[in-house]
């Protein structure tokens, strides 16, 4: 499944026996949880507890299970990056041992080429470890600027830095850019207007 769980020895249980038969185990279970590359998305380390059962009939656990990331992980995509910083909390739920999409909240550096491009906290992301893609709306600080030049050349759009933007993710890939942006508009001489753009979107895919 490419998720190994490793339950250690502690926690908080609540143990039923019933005709010498172990029938009921419930409580908190910590684990180390290492969760296999998939795609471009390396593996990682997570550490934490499961709330939930463990059944002795089939030797499996499920639950709640909440832990954090135990290194920093950066996921390249084409030219770009992600780095979803250690310590960063996932939850998932855990069926036979399994656990379903994790839900991610975590500080994120996303990287354009070689720059740093956003960066910020986000509250609620998912991962599915099955195809290696995080996914994201959020509320980022841009942190350089974006230029985009008219075909003809003789203007250029500037999206200034230290811009509060919502960003958008998918498939671990900034797509959208959008909200109050401040911005600017140049010639050659300089900067001929400068103001906020309510209700912006700015498609990343076409600034390459």
């Amino acid at each position: 499944a490419g998720v190994t769980l490793t339950f250690k020895e502690g926690g908080q249980l609540d143990v039923a026996v019933t005709e010498n038969r172990l029938t009921r185990v419930h409580g908190d279970f910590p684990y180390e949880c290492n969760v296999a590359a998939q795609g471009s998305v390396p593996a990682f380390n997570l550490q934490g507890s499961l709330n939930g059962d463990y059944s002795d009939e089939t030797k499996k656990f499920s639950g709640a299970l909440t832990g954090q990331l135990q290194n920093n992980v950066v996921i390249p995509v084409n030219s770009d990056s992600i780095t979803v910083k250690s310590g960063s909390r996932f939850t998932a739920t855990v069926a036979n041992s399994v656990p379903e999409t994790f839900t991610v909240a975590f500080d994120c550096d996303y990287t354009r080429a070689g720059t740093l491009f956003c960066q910020g906290h986000v509250e609620t992301a998912t991962y599915n470890f099955r195809t290696g893609a995080f996914d994201f709306i959020a509320d980022l600080t841009l942190k350089t600027k974006i230029e985009k030049q008219t075909d003809d050349g003789k203007w250029k759009f500037v999206v200034n830095e230290n811009t509060q933007v919502g960003v958008k993710v998918e498939r671990s890939e900034l797509k959208l850019i959008t909200g109050s942006i401040d911005f600017g508009i140049h010639d050659a001489a300089g900067e001929l207007f400068h103001g906020q753009l309510t209700n912006a979107t700015v498609d990343v895919q076409r600034l390459k």
